[in-house]
Parts: structure tokens; sequence; C-alpha cells
């Protein structure tokens, strides 16, 4: 009976498939490239075999690419995206950083094919030198690497490269709001006093006081708000005043501001919380 358990127990031994992949698997898994590594900082110096149209003198446009993400920076103009891979083909999704802000302003033509390009990604690939070849849109660029990693258009804040300013005294248009530009009918007109920020009439209750200490921008209540009305007297009267569209959007990004400044555009930014309102001098 003995004899017949041991030989039970090596047949089923014999049986058993051996740990591990097979010698074949294993040798086609050996076989199988390791995705390239696009890692590093480039200048786009070729937009469809020309140099890009931007036309702003002392600003390249500049990709990083770091593990699957991309990120393109194009003096104040900003986009992302996430790399993927699948069976050797390459794609690219648009990421949307939370609270990222950029210019109100048209994208030039050649910040518009780069976007493109990486939007609708078909290739991406090495081409020697220090190279990149990227095609996709309808658009070539070619990528060569950045002697040095470009300097951060966001400052501590999360914002735009600004300019420190003091005030918001004169008078202001409406530009863009949350990084897009104004698309209204009517345009939206702001005020602004050393102390406070407001939408004529006043009645209508738009009306932010606010402190600027460099780049720090701190929103408060109006300071000529009334005192509350004895109990029994009627309420001070409002406005019946029709709200330009886009009018609570601008004071929500005002409301939500951290940080203010003048920006390349030579606009006065305020942004934070994920909002931001652009203005400029009229």
């Amino acid at each position: 009976m003995r004899h017949s358990v041991l030989v039970l127990a090596a047949a089923l031994g014999a049986c058993t498939a051996p740990s591990g992949p097979a010698p074949q698997e294993a040798e086609t898994a050996a076989a199988q490239p390791a995705a390239p590594s696009f890692d590093g900082h480039y200048v786009v110096t070729l937009v469809d075999g020309a140099a890009p149209v931007i036309g702003i003198a002392g600003h390249q446009p500049m990709v990083t690419i770091k593990g699957a993400r991309v990120h393109f920076q194009s003096q104040c103009i900003y986009a992302d995206w996430t790399l993927h891979r699948d069976a050797g083909k390459v794609s690219a999704r648009p990421y949307y950083e939370p609270g990222s802000a950029m210019c109100a302003r048209a994208l030039a033509p050649g910040e518009r094919a780069i976007q493109d390009a990486f939007t609708n990604l078909e290739t991406l690939e090495p081409a020697g030198d220090a190279r990149l070849v990227v095609v996709g849109g309808g658009h070539r660029l070619e990528l060569r690497e950045a002697a040095e990693a470009p300097r951060p258009a966001a400052a501590e804040t999360g914002t735009l490269a600004l300019t420190p300013v003091t005030t918001l005294a004169g008078e202001w248009r409406v530009a863009g709001i949350d990084g897009k530009p104004l698309d209204a009918p009517q345009g939206i007109a702001l005020s602004g006093s050393d102390r406070e920020l407001w939408w004529e009439p006043r009645c209508a209750g738009f009306v932010r006081s606010y402190r600027i200490d460099g780049l720090r921008f701190t929103p408060g209540p109006r300071l000529d708000a009334p005192a509350p009305p004895p109990p029994g007297t009627p309420p001070p009267p409002v406005c019946t005043i029709g709200l330009l569209p886009g009018l609570q959007d601008v004071f929500r990004a005002v409301n939500a501001a951290t940080t203010v400044g003048r920006d390349p555009s030579n606009g006065i930014l305020l942004s934070g919380g994920g909002h931001s309102v652009l203005l400029y001098s009229q």
C-alpha cells in the first residue's frame, strides 16, 4: 500500500506544470524591446520645416517630457498631455492642471500647430543628435534637447511669472476669465482705487476692498458697507439693473484670488483657487 501511494505521488509530481514562464515564452519576453524614454527638456526648433511662427522676442517654445507627462510652454501659454503606449503606438491625451492660469490671448500660429500635433499625436521618435520628431494633426515638429530646463513660468504661488504691482487704481477692461478670452456681447469695465475694485453702479454690490503685498493679494468686503438696519426698518434700496454676462465669474475670481501682478502681456492678472481674471488698462 505504501508503495502505491509513493508511485501515485510521483506521477502527480510529473504532471504538475513547472513554475515560471516556459523557455519559449521567456525568450519572447526578453526579445521585446523596452519602450524608449523621451524624458528631457526640449526647444521646438521647427514646425513643418520652418521656425515656429510665434513672434515674441526672447521666448522659445519649450516642451518638457517626464515619464508619461508632456508639458508645453510658450511665454505665458501652457498645455499638458499624458502619453499612452499601446502595441507600439503612441498617443497623447490632454491633461488639465488644476488651478493653472495663463494668458488670455489668442494662440500664435506656431503655438496652435504645436498643440495640434500633440493633441493628435501619431508618432514620437528620436532622430539622433538629441532630437525628437513629433508628427500629428497634420504637422511635423522637430525638438532639440535644451542645454537647461526652461525657467519655471510659475512662481511659488503656482501662477505665471509676474511683476509686482502696488495698486489697482484706474480704469480696467476685463480681457479674460479663467485663462480664456472674455467672449461676451458686451465688455466688462471695472474701476479701482488704492483700496477698492468695483463695477459701476456700486449699488449693484460688486465692490471689493483689497490689500497687495508683493505678489500676494487679499480681497475683502467693501469699505463703505452700511451698518445693518435697526430692527423694523426697511433695508436700503438695491439697484434694479441687469448684470452683464460674465460679471459674476469676474468677481468669483477676484474673491478667490491670492496673487496679483503684471504678466508678460502687460495685463494685470489676479489668480488663485483655480480661477483668474486678466485686466487691461483703459
